[in-house]
């Protein structure tokens, strides 16, 4: 059972590892993003045959569950699936900050969460959101509450979750697949 759990665990890392946080930025973009973003924790794979170096807190079932990748500790960002996002949301201490743009917002979104984008879209392209940070300190003072950040598939939010780390939230999760898996999960939208 603990095997299977670190073979999972293990496939979580290694996809999460082959997403760069700027991978879907170029040139100037990337620069921006890079000197916003603190670098991306590294996974460490070794001894093949499905064993990996993961951080035990990975392994730990939460709310009886046989794995949960969701876990946060120190300045690592954990990841969740949308409908552990959901439960979590239903309990008392659990943030979600959206970070799509406004428009993408409005169309839909979960039910009680802040929106803060950390990109305007424009005929030029991205645009960083270079006030960000101060935005979420505005929104969410309690560096104690526990975030979940969200976005359309989780690219935009992967950066978030690294720029509210990097200011001292205690615990950041990015939520795998964004807002199309949610939709898939049959999770309710807002409107």
């Amino acid at each position: 059972h603990k095997a299977a759990m670190l073979r999972q665990a293990s496939l979580a890392a290694r996809r999460a590892a082959g997403r760069g946080i700027a991978s879907f930025a170029s040139g100037r973009q990337a620069a921006v993003i890079s000197a916003m973003v603190r670098k991306p924790v590294k996974v460490d794979f070794e001894g093949g045959a499905g064993s990996a170096r993961v951080a035990p807190s990975l392994l730990k079932p939460k709310h009886g569950r046989s794995l949960s990748c969701s876990a946060s500790s120190g300045d690592d960002m954990g990841h969740m699936e949308p409908p552990e996002a959901f439960e979590l949301l239903q309990t008392e201490g659990w943030k979600f900050v959206d970070v799509r743009t406004e428009e993408e917002f409005a169309a839909g979104h979960v039910e009680d969460s802040v929106n803060i984008p950390v990109f305007f879209f424009s005929d030029a392209g991205m645009t960083p959101n270079t006030k960000f940070v101060e935005q979420l300190r505005a929104a969410v003072p309690d560096k104690t509450t526990k975030l979940i950040m969200g976005c359309k598939i989780g690219q935009r939010s992967m950066m978030a979750g690294q720029l509210a780390l990097n200011d001292q939230y205690d615990e950041v999760h990015n939520m795998t697949g964004g807002m199309i898996r949610w939709a898939e999960s049959g999770l309710p939208i807002q409107q």
